[in-house]
């Protein structure tokens, strides 16, 4: 449970630091102009990029949290158990993501969108940390051990064509 709260601490950190940094980029953005005609287009693509740094760094910080020790300092993504951490880190994930849209939702969203900022504007939020969490499913699928089938086959079969001279 303690490891449950650090990885929730992690990523609501993660989450403040990436929106601070999406707030500055859609701020020099305004700044020089660029989103005059067709800003918000640029808000989004500003929150999904943010997002997918965040869901990704968030993944792979939060996975360490998780990790038992290794001897070796191998990665947590090379260790036999990568696929049940890394479910844990998407459920830690959800654990953060939920509570803070139910809380952006009864203190911000009801109230008007109030520009291209996360947490004002509702559409941008929900693109934001949904990019997140999409994210994070997507780092998992990655960066899980491959299982295989068989241990001792080669790498490579006859039937790619294979010839043995």
């Amino acid at each position: 449970m303690l490891r449950f709260a650090k990885a929730a601490g992690l990523l609501l950190g993660h989450i403040v630091v990436f929106d601070i940094l999406g707030v500055i980029g859609c701020f020099v953005f305004d700044l020089f102009g660029v989103t005059d005609g067709g800003g918000i287009i640029y808000a989004y693509l500003i929150w999904f990029v943010v997002g997918v740094f965040c869901g990704g760094l968030g993944y792979l910080q939060t996975g360490s949290i998780f990790a038992p020790e290794s001897p070796n300092n191998a990665d947590w993504a090379d260790l036999p158990e990568a696929d049940a951490i890394g479910r844990k880190v998407i459920f830690a994930t959800l654990l953060v993501i939920v509570p803070v849209s139910v809380l952006c939702y009864i203190f911000q969203w009801r109230l008007a969108d109030n520009g291209p900022y996360v947490p004002d504007n509702e559409a941008l939020s929900l693109t934001y940390l949904g990019t997140i969490f999409t994210t994070t499913i997507f780092m998992h699928h990655v960066l899980r051990p491959r299982r295989r089938k068989d241990a001792g086959s080669s790498s490579e079969s006859p039937a790619r064509g294979a010839s043995s001279n």
